[in-house]
């Protein structure tokens, strides 16, 4: 049953006793399920105020009363007519009548909540229950304790060019704890142990190099951010790529070399007489650690921090619901609070407000002047004091920017950022095919030989290959959007070899006429978040084989995917 969070209730009953009236009534509303009919997994709804459906229905004369099934029901419709009315921030204006604001999921919130502290806007009523005090420095504590969803959301800023305005409001201390967290959720550790012990360590160079080594190679950070801000972009953009994240094995030769910074006098005259700072015989390092399997997210490790706030109060594994109100009248039951736990893609019955606009996505300028550190013009961050000695040059090569200008909006991440999409599939099965390329490391971040393919590419052209009824599917278009690439885009080649494996694989897996077919011909219900895929099925239609061969457990965080997916079933 997801979370339920209500703010406040009035409760007007004929009784003396008001405490154990009130004890009485939270018992009561804590055992009932107001999740509404249609409520997408990931969705978090906000309603300002949600007068008692159904007054006297309660009973709170008595710690003994029975379950109030019939205000349960009446509840959960209220809550759907809320659903279906509320609107969506994400989305664009909302109007100052609106009761009711939806997110698609946790990502979703935080982007919002991010964007309007940006830009003082964070008086709205949701919030005021939604973050934990009404400045910038709240909404980073938000973000702190969701580091699962910080690249999705931040991917969504970047998508409207409001990423940079963000990030450069960063203080140093937020930006290293976010990378470090966000490394942590996503199976980094010794990654993050790095990072925490460079911004420990009063070395300038340290921190600068571990930056440019971390950047990825196809969105460089512009120049105009701190050291800092630079490696919270990098590790976010290298998180939501899927090209692997250089293992602490890799950093510890190139951090150690410049673990002693040289003199300021040696520095000056090295950056004078040889502004040169890097070799073109220097070896990039490629050694990796023993990454975890691809589909496992650990739990993120709680670490010091000067929140201790944040510290004390970790996320839920859902979003809450939560019901609102400010409204004076005085009804039997007045939920104040009530924002759902989901997070969600919108349906075809959640109706925007009429006045709600799209925002449009900003055009982002792209990045066409890089430099490597071997250029003959050193990098703003390499100050005459702060030059490299030859031995780090030696160890690191990168891509850095080297004309960013102040106002240029950070570039959006390699995977395509999507808006909250739902679809009805008799093909929904093609998602557990994730389960067989994560049981063959087809798409192991740490592995030498991953297939050309994206991984939605990957399902696509398997599913096509083996049921080809697919190509007629709404779910068709959906990996080709989740691929980047249009619907009548020609598809990549499949490695016969590769295909072949798939089918073995399947054969060993479930033990019926055709394996493929059983497999991907599963109707279910697919919804799409800008941080989670979730595919819906019907628990009385599931095959007991495919339980059994663990082909529909949750993959959970995908690299290559940059999603965290997961199978329900009711």
């Amino acid at each position: 049953m997801p979370a339920t969070t209500i703010g406040r209730v009035r409760v007007r009953a004929n009784a003396e006793d008001a405490l154990a009236v009130r004890m009485r009534g939270e018992a009561a509303l804590r055992a009932l399920d107001l999740e509404p009919h249609g409520m997408p997994p990931q969705a978090i709804l906000c309603i300002r105020a949600l007068a008692d459906p159904m007054p006297g229905a309660i009973d709170v004369r008595s710690s003994h009363a029975s379950r109030a099934t019939s205000w349960e029901r009446a509840a959960r419709i209220a809550i759907g007519d809320a659903l279906r009315r509320a609107v969506r921030p994400a989305l664009g204006f909302v109007p100052a009548a609106a009761d009711a604001v939806l997110f698609a999921d946790r990502a979703e919130l935080l982007a919002c909540a991010a964007r309007d502290a940006c830009r003082g806007a964070l008086d709205a009523w949701w919030w005021m229950h939604l973050v934990r005090g009404m400045s910038f420095e709240a909404v980073i504590r938000e973000w702190l304790r969701a580091p699962d969803y910080v690249a999705a959301a931040y991917a969504l800023l970047a998508e409207r060019g409001e990423a940079l305005a963000f990030v450069r409001q960063l203080a140093a201390e937020d930006a290293i704890a976010l990378a470090t967290r966000v490394l942590d959720a996503h199976g980094h550790d010794a990654l993050a142990r790095i990072v925490s012990e460079a911004h420990a360590q009063p070395s300038p160079p340290r921190m600068a190099t571990l930056a440019r080594v971390l950047a990825s190679p196809n969105v460089p950070p512009p120049a105009a951010l701190t050291t800092e801000q630079q490696l919270f972009v990098a590790v976010i953009e290298r998180v939501r790529s899927p090209h692997a994240l250089p293992s602490a094995r890799a950093l510890e030769p190139i951090l150690d070399a410049i673990a002693v910074p040289p003199r300021a006098h040696e520095s000056r005259v090295q950056a004078a007489a040889s502004p040169e700072v890097g070799s073109h015989d220097a070896a990039t390092p490629r050694a990796f650690d023993d990454a975890p399997a691809a589909h496992r997210v650990d739990a993120p490790r709680a670490q010091e921090s000067h929140r201790e706030d944040v510290r004390d109060a970790p996320l839920a594994s859902q979003p809450p619901v939560r019901a609102l109100d400010d409204s004076r009248s005085e009804p039997s039951i007045d939920a104040r609070e009530l924002a759902t736990p989901q997070d969600l893609a919108p349906t075809t019955s959640v109706r925007e407000h009429e006045h709600a606009s799209t925002l449009d996505t900003h055009d982002v300028a792209s990045v066409t002047e890089v430099a490597r550190l071997d250029d003959p013009a050193p990098h703003p961050l390499l100050s005459s004091t702060t030059a490299l000695p030859p031995d780090a040059n030696d160890a690191v090569e990168a891509t850095i920017d080297t004309a960013a200008d102040d106002d240029e909006p950070l570039a959006p991440p390699a995977l395509p950022t999507l808006l909250a999409h739902a679809i009805d599939s008799p093909h929904a099965g093609v998602f557990f095919l994730l389960n067989i390329a994560l049981a063959l490391e087809l798409y192991d971040p740490y592995a030498a030989d991953a297939p050309e393919l994206n991984l939605w590419d990957f399902l696509a052209c398997t599913a096509r290959a083996l049921v080809p009824a697919i190509e007629d599917d709404d779910v068709w278009p959906l990996l080709a959007r989740l691929a980047g690439r249009e619907p009548h885009d020609e598809l990549p080649p499949l490695d016969d070899e590769l295909l072949a494996r798939v089918r073995e694989t399947l054969a060993l897996f479930l033990d019926v006429d055709d394996p493929a077919a059983f497999l991907i011909r599963r109707y279910g219900r697919i919804t799409l978040t800008p941080a989670h895929l979730d595919v819906a099925f019907a628990l009385a239609a599931h095959p007991i084989e495919i339980r059994m061969a663990g082909l529909d457990r949750n993959p959970g965080w995908i690299p290559a995917a940059g999603l965290h997916v997961a199978f329900h079933f009711d």
